[in-house]
This record gives C-alpha cells, structure tokens and sequence, in this order.
C-alpha cells in the first residue's frame, strides 16, 4: 500500500468525522421544535459539542505520541458512533445537550489523521501529506452542513444522526482495513524509568 493512498484516506477519513461537530447548526429550527423549545436553547447544545471538541483534544490527541494511532482512532470512532446514536435517540433537551458533549469530545479523529498523515509521509512530502488531509478536514465541514440540512429536510433530524452513526461504523471498518499500524513515537516516561529501575535492581 502506498503512502500516498494512505494520506488520501486520511484526508478522507477527516473530512467524513470532522462533519459530526457541524450536523446540528442546519437543524436548529426542527430539533428545537421536537423538544418545544427555542432556536436559541438548541444553539447552545450546539454550542456544547464544540467545548466537547476542544476537551476531547485536550483529551485524547496527546495520547497519539503514546499509543498506537490507528487503534486510538477506531476506539473514537466506535465512542462517536454510540454518542451520534444517544442524539438521535434523545427523548429530552437535557439528554440531547449531554449527548452532543460526548459527540465533541469523541469527534477528534481528524487531529489524529494530521500528524499520522505528517508520520507515514516521507521528509520531503510532510507538508503536502499534511495539506492534503487538512483539505479533507476542510471539505468536510463545507459539505457537512449541506448534507445534514439536505437529509433533514426529508428524512428528519433523528435520521441525520443515525446515517452518521452509520457511517462512522462504515469508516472504521475502513481505516481498520486500509491504515497500516502506526508504532507511538513516544514512549511512556514511566516505562522508561521502571526499565531503568528494574536494571540497576538486576544489577545490585
């Protein structure tokens, strides 16, 4: 498998799991009468998903120098698709707002995808491979919106979120075919010094 393919799944795979934070803003007006509040009350559940974004980056991202990449990324996938399933099963406001929470802090696949991208990427092609997947990232929040407004409008914005949940499934079933394992590049300072120990202790 070419490391060119690589990063274009990347770039996919950014682009589909990046369009979850932006699946609500379309939906205002419908969700908002569903549960007979305002617009304004179901913008501040959109609101969440993007705070559950920035922790879900505090969270997990760090953890792609440490473990191994790939597998992170399905574990989040599988998290995200049981968030964007609580949504589209919400019965209340309330559970509607925590849900969307999960979906933010579960929703960081496309920052994994970046430095992966920069990782499997020869020295002289980083920045392109990085570029790529950014534009994936980008596309993605454009087309989300349009898409997620497009399948309301027919189907309902319960819908929305159970083809989303769909497809995440879809796409780590795919990254688990298609991405090689990604060794951390790091390891655990704690290993390190266990080593360390456990030598000087065989030693004495």
């Amino acid at each position: 498998m070419s490391k060119r393919f690589v990063v274009v799944v990347l770039a996919v795979a950014a682009g589909a799991s990046v369009g979850n934070l932006y699946l609500l803003q379309p939906l205002l007006p419908e969700v908002a009468r569903a549960f007979g509040t305002s617009a304004r009350a179901v913008g501040l559940v959109s609101m969440l998903t993007q705070i559950g974004y920035g922790a879900g980056m505090f969270l997990f991202v760090p953890l792609g120098d440490v473990v191994e990449r790939r597998g992170l990324m399905l574990l989040l996938l599988a998290a995200v698709s049981l968030a964007l399933l609580a949504v589209a099963a919400a019965p209340s406001a309330a559970v509607l707002a925590g849900a969307s929470l999960a979906v933010g802090v579960t929703t960081v696949v496309p920052q994994l995808a970046v430095p992966l991208a920069a990782h499997v990427a020869p020295p002289d092609q980083r920045g392109r491979a990085v570029g790529t997947v950014m534009g994936g990232l980008l596309v993605g929040i454009l087309l989300a919106r349009t898409a997620s407004g497009f399948v309301g409008a027919h189907l309902g914005w319960r819908a929305v979120y159970a083809i989303a949940a769909a497809a995440m499934v879809a796409l780590a079933a795919a990254l688990r075919a298609l991405l090689p394992a990604s060794e951390p590049d790091l390891n655990m300072p704690t290993s390190r010094a266990c080593t360390r120990g456990g030598r000087r202790r065989g030693a004495a």
